[in-house]
């Protein structure tokens, strides 16, 4: 059975997951608690502290890294040698060695150690999706003028793939290993003795890759209870929405998909709406309140945990700022468990960075990388916003040159998205995957991501390109 724990930040999500650990201890039940990589440590002091010396020996926690590994270690398939970060990389250099004519584009960069690794990179985050190079191979076909390239980065991933099958595994391919060996056991109706009668519950994460997907589908068909605690408001899902909350809730229906597809029954979703964290401040949580909803319940009494100061600039905000951090850390409070959040960074920073030399404060700070944020895109803006045109630029980039201008043409926002290119990718993901969408929505709708113009299919068109898949298929 799967059950959603829902919740926004502080409402009690994980302790409400440690109060079941506790309850099933103390009833003599074995359970397992799944955290993301970097809170394996931290959780495991937790449990000791929640559960005590006797409750805590009832509970194991994992990453999904490690819970493959204790699969694989009982199941089989532990000792298949796994490549390093390294060894990846010369296997990329390899495949692309051996792919040679086939390869135009990226076949001068098999001796760039950066672009191997970066091809590495690449393939991990394709084998994260669920595709395969066959697959990357068929969306690249309907990627216009980067079709070639995209085709070739296809190729370096078959490639790889061919030689890994005569030298190991990828680190990435352990967790489906681990899915694949506990599937196979359930179909020889058994499962793991670890496993046995155990409850899993798994907590701190937003998203789940197709590795992950694929192990906790095995789980959910054969353990009693999946418990999963996600960052959501609760409230219906709405199309398109890209809300705070929709990602959570995208996570949501593909679990509850999951849990169907793999037999097991899915319980009403449990909503925590009180905001735990805040009981003892009700400024911050109407403030919190304010900043999710657009509106709050002004608190009775006057907010002593929230502190205005009218300042006449941002270096006297900046050094306000820095004042009061200097004052929490008199008392003990770590550097490391404060933030500061500015109206605009841009604006901001050099104010708070000078303050904080000076008041001797260490400073972390968020800045943007992209190209957007890089100096020559600041600069064009900022010429933009005094009104140059593109050719005063010129002029400016080229003082000192006589250019001769031949020709101009007017800038358009123009999107190549059309209803055949859209039935082209549908038709690349494979039939079972359309029928999915046909049994799902009967108007199915697809989003451009680049005009956001909505393409809608109904259940008979969608029907009409399961048909021609078919019929492709037959004539291979």
């Amino acid at each position: 059975m799967l059950k959603l724990v829902l919740g926004g930040s502080g409402s009690g999500k994980t302790s409400y997951l440690y109060a079941q650990l506790a309850r099933r201890a103390a009833e003599g039940q074995r359970s397992i608690l799944l955290v993301p990589e970097q809170f394996t440590s931290s959780t495991e002091g937790r449990i000791y502290r929640e559960l005590g010396d006797g409750g805590s020996g009832f509970v194991e926690s994992f990453s999904f890294t490690s819970l493959a590994e204790r699969i694989l270690s009982e199941e089989g398939g532990a000792a298949i040698q796994t490549l390093t970060d390294a060894g990846r990389v010369t296997l990329v250099r390899r495949a692309l060695e051996e792919l040679q004519d086939n390869v135009q584009f990226y076949h001068r960069h098999r001796h760039s150690a950066a672009f191997c690794q970066l091809a590495a990179e690449t393939i991990d985050e394709l084998k994260s999706a669920g595709l395969t190079g066959e697959d990357f191979a068929r969306l690249a076909e309907g990627c216009g003028p980067e079709s070639g390239r995209l085709g070739e980065v296809a190729l370096i991933y078959e490639g790889y793939e061919t030689l890994l099958q005569q030298t190991g595994m990828d680190p990435s391919d352990r967790i489906e290993l681990a899915a694949a060996r506990l599937e196979a056991a359930l179909a020889e109706g058994r499962t793991p003795a670890f496993l046995e009668g155990r409850a899993v519950f798994i907590d701190e994460f937003d998203t789940f890759n197709a590795p992950k997907q694929r192990l906790m589908g095995a789980m959910l068909a054969a353990l009693p209870e999946v418990t999963v605690a996600l960052c959501d408001d609760g409230a219906p899902a709405v199309p398109g929405d890209l809300g705070l909350f929709s990602g959570a809730k995208a996570v949501a229906s593909r679990l509850k998909q999951l849990a169907r597809k793999n037999g097991a029954e899915v319980a009403a979703p449990l909503v925590l709406r009180e905001d735990l964290r805040h009981k003892d401040a009700p400024g911050l949580a109407a403030l919190e309140q304010l900043l999710a909803s657009g509106r709050c319940e002004a608190p009775a009494a006057p907010a002593q945990e929230i502190r205005l100061f009218a300042a006449p600039s941002r270096e006297e905000e900046a050094r306000a700022a820095a004042g009061a951090i200097r004052r929490l850390m008199a008392q003990g409070v770590r550097c490391g468990r404060i933030a500061v959040v500015c109206r605009d960074l841009d604006r901001y920073r050099a104010a708070v960075r000078y303050e904080f030399r000076m008041a001797d404060i260490p400073l972390w700070c968020d800045e943007a990388t992209t190209p957007a944020f890089s100096a020559p895109a600041a600069a064009v803006t900022a010429l933009l916003a005094q009104g140059k045109s593109v050719r005063d630029m010129l002029d400016m980039a080229l003082d000192g040159f006589a250019p001769d201008v031949l020709d101009t043409s007017a800038a358009v926002y123009r999107c190549d998205c059309s209803e055949e290119r859209v039935q082209r990718m549908l038709r690349s993901l494979g039939r079972k995957e359309v029928e999915r969408l046909r049994d799902e929505d009967p108007h199915a709708e697809v989003d451009c991501q680049f005009c956001d113009k909505v393409h809608t299919f109904t259940a008979q068109e969608l029907q009409t390109l399961i048909d021609g898949i078919k019929d492709a298929k037959k004539q291979q």
